[in-house]
């Protein structure tokens, strides 16, 4: 009779051994599976903050590349218009035979969208804007009349789902001396 409980007493630990083992294996894949939806979550992260810094450093580079070139500064056009890069439908964009120096660094990857326009902007003329010259280029004076752009560089990753900037330039314009 003693050796019969002991073999009943026997059945049922094998039973619990085998319950809390199943338990415990199902915690651990809960933990398993959260933490590798965290680690996922991080990685994606990461490389959208790079994308980011990605986009913002092309974008600079492009507004830095498109205040360089003077022709892209007309001063016939009007305060408020602006000339848009191909395929850029913005509020205040001229369709004429003037058209922006393409940068160099403009190459996008498929998928990325990237816009970039100049804009004459209020008054139609500074004068006397205080302006420090270059050593080579010094005049006898200090202050000369300019006129006032904007370069504005968008760069859009929306249908890849990389990272996206804005940049907006301030370009001032030395005028010849007027009389």
């Amino acid at each position: 009779m003693n050796s019969r409980l002991s073999i009943l007493r026997a059945v049922r630990q094998r039973g619990a051994v085998l319950l809390l083992a199943m338990v415990f294996t199902a915690m651990l894949a809960v933990l398993a599976t959260t933490l590798m939806r965290v680690g996922t979550f991080e990685f994606r992260m990461a490389g959208n903050q790079q994308f980011r810094l990605q986009a913002m450093q092309q974008a600079e580079a492009v507004a830095v590349e498109l205040a360089q070139h003077q022709a892209n500064f007309p001063l016939q056009l009007a305060p408020g218009d602006a000339i848009c890069s191909a395929g850029l439908i913005a509020a205040g964009c001229r369709l004429t035979a003037t058209t922006l120096v393409a940068p160099a660094s403009a190459a996008v990857p498929p998928g990325v969208v990237l816009g970039y326009s100049v804009s004459r902007q209020e008054p139609e003329l500074l004068r006397d804007f205080p302006l420090r010259e270059s050593q080579s280029r010094v005049s006898g004076s200090g202050h000369f009349s300019a006129a006032l752009f904007e370069v504005r560089v968008d760069i859009d990753g929306g249908a890849t789902r990389l990272a996206s900037a804005s940049v907006v330039q301030g370009v001032a314009i030395r005028l010849a001396a007027m009389d």
